[in-house]
């Protein structure tokens, strides 16, 4: 039977001659209730983190009877009895097995095995690094524990997947998140070091004007470590012997950072009052993003001394230091225009010397250049390798060039055919190979179209106005053939 049903018992008394049995009055009914069996059914997969609880209870779910008609209990050995009996909500240290049990009563009753899996918290090791604060952004790639790949990076001078060191100083600490679940966040630190900066540089005259004396004052890096020409300078501040006048001087400073040498050099003629002053070279150099007009006077220190019959102008010249070489443009003011530097580098200095009435005279013996600070304009350009045609299924070693200060990044257009996205191409060097596989962008065979949009490196961003030419990638089925079997 499947259903409620109502049976009648009658009473019969056998005799062994069937002619002679008889029947009992006043039958007896009998009511037979028929319950649903409970049907016990796990959803999910149970997963938690050591020292996570989860709820059983949340997981379970009774079918064979209406929502809520038949209570779950759950416990933790099977058979399952009133002894066992748990809390729906647990917190296992290891992967456990418990057991949901449902009872419809009338014997009916169902029992499900409920595996709880622990996945065991894990911390990814970390590198560590050593740079100096002029060194170019570091891959944080090159710090990943290679068990954990993807995450997010956070910290000081982090952006994306790379760390600038430029402004900092000291152990920069940086954290990593994995995205895997259950992982600790993992910390390191990135030590950023700094060489010796030099402030207060004077020259002074002996009294008969024959020679000169150089001082200056070091700053940052590791003061006691401090080295003149490969000498301890024992101190922070530094003061030559008597140099001839209109002799140039150099002096190659150094320390234990491992960020330098640099070079403090320059010249001074005691028969000649006047001085160019000095330029702000340590925060060269100056990075020009476009072209247009740049001010270099807010990097000029104003500690010149203009002598009588003299004048100060700005120049932009070729060669680094104290020394012109090729002048591309004179200013009264400091200001320049990026048209006049040919390539992407030149040298901005003072000068001092003979007034010509609007101009200087180069040729002056009293000449006085203050060392240049760097420009450097930054000409960003994207030049992709051609389109190519492969066949169905291939990876195409894609190789494209990048003119400017890495790393680099290109945002596109993405589109195979069907769908319009975007992507972005991410390069830490100016010569780089992508590939280009027809499996990462849901096609077998097809045309994958990709459209430039705007690049940016370092320091500058290049928005294209006039869109590159699409690059197409296409995968081709290889051609049908039939062959032909005589015997």
């Amino acid at each position: 039977i499947s259903e409620t049903t109502d049976f009648q018992l009658v009473g019969v008394g056998l005799t062994g001659n069937p002619a002679c049995d008889a029947i009992f009055a006043n039958p007896i009914t009998l009511t037979v209730n028929i319950a649903d069996a409970p049907i016990l059914v796990v959803n999910g997969l149970l997963e938690i983190c050591a020292g996570d609880a989860i709820d059983l209870s949340a997981f379970v779910e009774e079918t064979g009877n209406p929502p809520g008609a038949i209570p779950i209990t759950f416990h933790s050995g099977s058979p399952a009895t009133g002894g066992n009996q748990i809390d729906p909500v647990v917190s296992p240290g290891a992967t456990t097995t418990y057991y949901a049990f449902a009872d419809a009563g009338g014997g009916c009753t169902a029992e499900i095995p409920v595996t709880v899996t622990v996945m065991p918290a894990g911390t990814p090791v970390l590198g560590s690094a050593s740079l100096c604060s002029n060194d170019p952004p570091l891959d944080l790639g090159t710090l990943l524990d290679p068990a954990f790949p993807d995450g997010t990076w956070s910290g000081p001078g982090v952006s994306g997947d790379t760390f600038d060191p430029s402004g900092l100083s000291g152990q920069i600490n940086l954290a990593f998140t994995s995205s895997e679940p259950c992982i600790e966040v993992a910390n390191t630190t990135v030590g950023v070091s700094s060489g010796p900066e030099v402030i207060n540089l004077t020259t002074d005259c002996a009294p008969d004007n024959l020679t000169y004396t150089v001082s200056f004052e070091l700053i940052g890096g590791d003061p006691a470590t401090y080295t003149i020409d490969g000498q301890p300078l024992g101190g922070t501040i530094f003061t030559s012997g008597p140099i001839e006048g209109g002799t140039p001087y150099s002096f190659e400073i150094d320390d234990d950072s491992g960020c330098g040498p640099q070079t403090v050099s320059g010249v001074l003629d005691c028969f000649c009052l006047s001085y160019a002053g000095t330029m702000d070279v340590a925060s060269g150099p100056i990075v020009l993003c476009s072209s247009g007009n740049f001010d270099v006077a807010p990097f000029f220190n104003n500690d010149e001394f203009v002598g009588p019959d003299d004048a100060l102008q700005f120049v932009l010249h070729s060669d680094p230091g104290n020394q012109l070489g090729v002048v591309y443009a004179v200013s009264n003011s400091g200001m320049f225009n990026t048209s006049v530097i040919p390539g992407n580098q030149a040298y901005a200095s003072v000068i001092v010397g003979d007034d010509l009435g609007g101009g200087i005279d180069l040729d002056d013996p009293c000449l006085s250049v203050a060392a240049g600070i760097e420009i450097w304009v930054d000409e960003l350009a994207f030049m992709p390798g051609p389109s190519q045609t492969g066949c169905e299924g291939d990876c195409f070693a894609w190789p494209v060039s990048f003119s400017g200060l890495p790393p680099f990044l290109v945002n596109v257009i993405v589109e195979n055919g069907t769908t319009v996205d975007f992507g972005t191409l991410v390069s830490y060097t100016n010569d780089t190979i992508f590939h280009i596989c027809a499996a990462d962008y849901g096609l077998s065979t097809g045309t994958l179209t990709l459209t430039p949009l705007e690049m940016f490196d370092a320091e500058c961003i290049l928005i294209f106005n006039v869109p590159y030419t699409p690059v197409d990638f296409t995968w081709e089925k290889p051609p049908a053939s039939d062959l032909l079997m005589t015997l």
